[in-house]
């Protein structure tokens, strides 16, 4: 791997009987067979210590066993690619072809696997013939829905911090305050400021954030308030415009990741009339074109396949830089994979993650010709 032309990791991987693959350091013993190949021929040289069939056959599963776990013993050193992805500051995420989700930070039900939890299809509280697809995007909606809300309470404590530091810098402001009258400007600056708080209120209530503000109650009461008065009124409005304001830019991050989320996905359902909702109180739901709530086993394979890709994405936002994707053409048609990679740049918009997709798909790279690579056997000298 190299940066501005200079090599910052190098590191080559073995595979392993069983079909794992593991990173391998120059042999530590020389060999005329190579590189781990002298147990295999072991096993060779007592072939002729059993005479039948049967015995033979058991001995080798038993050697091959005791092979395997020296293999693993013999590579299991310090891995530079993923020395240098951790000196990043975080893991890479990966969504294998079988749509399971892996990174060493990501916690789940189920078996432990060289260090990760991994899920079972039976475990996710599905037997859909769809399998592990429809149980992988149950665990992916709830734990999107999972990782939605902790920004929101974070961008509540955040926002009431703020407003509890509005209202002292108000109150400070008051006590050494000479008293004035306001004029028109005052009135306009407070009839602008609440209108926009009441746009803004409106676009986050649809996802649950906060009630919308009813502005027109401030604005009858502002109207018929002399302007001999206004300089009250701005200094009782002032401190709760300012809080609406804090609380807003702190719950920003999160109202924009919903907006970009739930157009995206509704782009690709538009024509089947489904759309997704979010609300703080039933996280990330699918409704059809009657309103009907739709779970995983409702969906098409592509809808799930493509549900799956985008909120993974959104999860992937939040804790990796490198989010590697196998195959995310599977089961998408041909308009949907055109508009695929546009929509994960679209879900992690200004934020560093960065996508390695392996794919055999024309349409899924169209558009996106300067990102592409060559991947290749590279020819090693003796």
């Amino acid at each position: 791997m190299t940066k501005n032309e200079k090599k910052v990791a190098e590191q080559f991987y073995k595979a392993l009987p069983d079909g794992s693959v593991t990173a391998v350091h120059p042999p530590r013993e020389t060999s005329p067979h190579g590189i781990h190949q002298k147990p295999l021929f072991e096993l060779e040289e007592q072939a002729s210590r059993y005479p039948t069939g049967a015995l033979w056959e058991e001995f080798a599963s038993e050697f091959q066993i005791e092979v395997q776990k020296s293999l693993r013993r013999f590579d299991r050193q310090s891995d530079s690619f993923v020395d240098y992805l951790e000196g990043l500051g975080t893991g890479p995420y990966m969504l294998a072809d079988d749509r399971r989700i892996y990174g060493d930070d990501i916690e789940r039900v189920g078996n432990r696997h060289r260090g990760r939890r991994v899920i079972e299809p039976e475990e996710a509280g599905t037997n859909s013939p769809a399998g592990g697809v429809t149980a992988e995007l149950a665990i992916a909606v709830q734990r999107a829905s999972d990782m939605i809300q902790k920004m929101i309470i974070n961008g509540n404590v955040s926002g009431s911090r703020g407003s509890n530091n509005v209202y002292l810098g108000i109150l400070e402001k008051i006590s050494r305050a000479t008293p004035k009258e306001a004029d028109a400007e005052t009135r306009k600056k407070l009839n602008d400021n609440l209108k926009e708080i009441a746009r803004r209120t409106e676009e986050y209530s649809k996802y649950g954030l906060m009630p919308r503000l009813r502005e027109e109650s401030f604005l009858e009461v502002l109207g018929r308030t002399p302007d001999s008065r206004l300089d009250v009124a701005e200094d009782v409005l002032q401190p709760f415009v300012e809080a609406q304001v804090a609380r807003l830019d702190a719950l920003s991050p999160v109202a924009r990741l919903l907006a970009n989320l739930t157009r995206e996905i509704d782009r690709f359902f538009e024509s089947s009339g489904k759309r997704v909702r979010y609300r703080t109180s039933a996280g990330i739901k699918v409704l059809s074109e009657e309103n009907d709530f739709l779970s995983p086993e409702n969906l098409s394979s592509g809808e799930r396949q493509i549900l799956l890709l985008l909120l993974n994405t959104v999860l992937a936002r939040q804790n990796t830089r490198l989010f590697l994707i196998d195959e995310p053409e599977l089961s998408l048609n041909v308009k949907w994979q055109r508009q695929l990679m546009g929509a994960l740049l679209a879900l992690t918009e200004g934020t560093p993650v960065q996508f390695i997709v392996a794919t055999h798909s024309i349409e899924v790279i169209t558009g996106h010709r300067d990102s592409l690579a060559r991947v290749a056997p590279e020819k090693l000298d003796n």
